[in-house]
């Protein structure tokens, strides 16, 4: 197995984006090339939706599940730290990905190091970039340097009976810990001093219900709680007690339904909660009321499924819908949602409808977590085109970087497959490689750098072979080595 350890993060953690004047183009499967030459508004184009529910943009999906080495296709969370890992938790055990493998963590009945428990249902990195998740068996602590697992994170504090379902901070770094059953936990990481919050039945100030599914904090501050059962609660934090919004079944503008299933706070202010059978809830603080959104298969620009397990506002202020029954976009100058539905005719379709978690990576790239594994999306382009090892045009998917020239035309470093280069127009691909027996040959397959000058001359970078310029027209690489004697 070839160690990859020594590449820069950027090229095996993380998709990398480049600007072209081509069809997009996506190299195996670490390489996404992003089109950011758009020739009309992103946000004019969100908002182009037809009566039907038609969308002028064609979305197609990357899907990721255990073939590629994921543990399980049932996909609960999934987020991305600071060195580019995705993480992905699943009911049989933590998955970590690097854009190329994936790494399994599972729970070792006498390994006090490994995970606590294989069902992992939530994640949270923390205002350190420190991965935390919650399993069936209490919050664990993932310590990057040992590349294993804290199981009581606190010294004083056992967490371990827990079943935990939500994590979060608050901006003093204090956590909010929602579990089934057993209430909200408030624990201060520097002493490890626990709170616990819990539904007294004669105090109608207390949590309203203990199986806390949704938490989350809104841009003033203030912690919003959703329950299976009891509605949402806004935490009073003045006074230490809850404000409760209930569902009243004669009155429309109020909750549609106690059993609360995700909560989110959007950038203007305002409070979306996802409820288990009533579809998604609007509430504008200010007013107290809400508005509902619920699905209506005889109209398409309803939401897909009653059921919404997830919620998220993407990087250019687009809400993501995730239910039971698929994706939805919504479409606010419209009042309308555009759904994404799994289709078995269509392999770049959401790879299953039962949506559990939505994110963002770094390079903007939408991450959906379903019930079938993982979808991915990016949201410049909607077609993708691939060139790999498996189509037969690449001579190797550790792509390391990528230049342009003047006529359009790809150049492509991999580490240990040489340089190709690529027309998009014609799909044309011509690799250069290292052959000892020709002077005039890539002196080294291992690519690490390209650059394309202002004479359309390419300049190699090498592991070991130093530098060489290359003039297309001839095919023939001119070699510039360290001479360490020469003045």
């Amino acid at each position: 197995m070839t160690n990859w350890s020594f590449l820069p993060t950027t090229f095996t953690k993380t998709f990398i984006g480049l600007k072209v004047r081509r069809p997009p183009i996506v190299f195996g499967r670490l390489l996404a090339v992003l089109i950011l030459l758009l020739s009309s508004n992103v946000n004019a184009a969100v908002n182009d939706v037809s009566p039907t529910g038609s969308t002028s943009r064609n979305i197609q999906f990357s899907n990721l599940s255990t073939e590629v080495g994921f543990s399980s296709e049932f996909v609960h969370d999934v987020v991305q730290d600071g060195r580019g890992f995705m993480w992905i938790a699943t009911q049989s055990g933590l998955n970590r990905y690097d854009g190329y493998d994936v790494r399994v963590y599972e729970n070792g009945a006498n390994d006090p190091t490994s995970i606590s428990h294989n069902f992992v249902w939530t994640l949270h990195i923390d205002t350190d970039g420190g991965l935390w998740l919650g399993t069936e068996r209490g919050i664990n602590r993932y310590d990057p340097i040992t590349d294993s697992f804290v199981r009581e994170p606190w010294a004083n504090l056992s967490l371990s009976n827990f079943r935990i379902r939500k994590i979060i901070q608050d901006s003093q770094g204090i956590f909010w810990i929602g579990t089934l059953g057993s209430g909200l936990l408030r624990v201060d990481p520097v002493n490890g001093e626990m709170t616990r919050f819990s539904n007294d039945p004669t105090d109608p100030t207390s949590l309203p219900n203990d199986h806390v599914l949704g938490l989350v904090f809104d841009r003033r501050g203030e912690l919003w709680v959703g329950t299976d059962g009891g509605g949402i609660a806004r935490f009073d934090a003045t006074v230490g007690n809850f404000v409760t919004y209930r569902s009243e079944p004669d009155n429309p503008l109020t909750l549609s339904d106690d059993r609360v299933r995700s909560v989110y706070a959007d950038s203007k202010g305002n409070i979306w909660v996802g409820t288990n059978s009533a579809g998604l809830n609007l509430f504008d603080p200010g007013t107290g009321r809400f508005t509902r959104y619920v699905s209506d298969s005889s109209k398409p620009n309803s939401l897909p499924g009653g059921q919404v397990l997830a919620i998220f506002e993407d990087t250019f202020g687009t809400l993501w819908i995730g239910t039971e029954a698929g994706l939805a976009e919504w479409r606010p100058k419209l009042d309308a949602f555009v759904r994404y539905q799994s289709e078995t005719t269509n392999r770049n379709s959401l790879v299953n409808n039962r949506v559990n978690a939505i994110t963002q990576d770094a390079s903007g790239v939408l991450w959906v977590a379903t019930h079938g594994g993982l979808s991915t999306w990016n949201y410049f382009s909607d077609t993708f085109t691939y060139y790999s090892t498996r189509s037969g045009d690449l001579m190797e998917d550790v792509v390391t970087s990528v230049a342009e020239s003047s006529n359009g035309t790809l150049w492509v470093g991999t580490y240990g497959g040489g340089l190709s280069s690529i027309d998009p127009l014609t799909g044309r691909v011509v690799h250069y490689r290292h052959n000892a027996s020709e002077p005039g040959s890539l002196p080294d397959d291992q690519v690490m750098s390209v650059l394309v000058d202002r004479q359309d001359r390419i300049w190699v970078g090498m592991r070991t072979g130093g530098l060489a310029r290359m003039t297309p027209s001839s095919g023939k690489f001119e070699r510039f080595v360290h001479e360490p004697d020469r003045a």
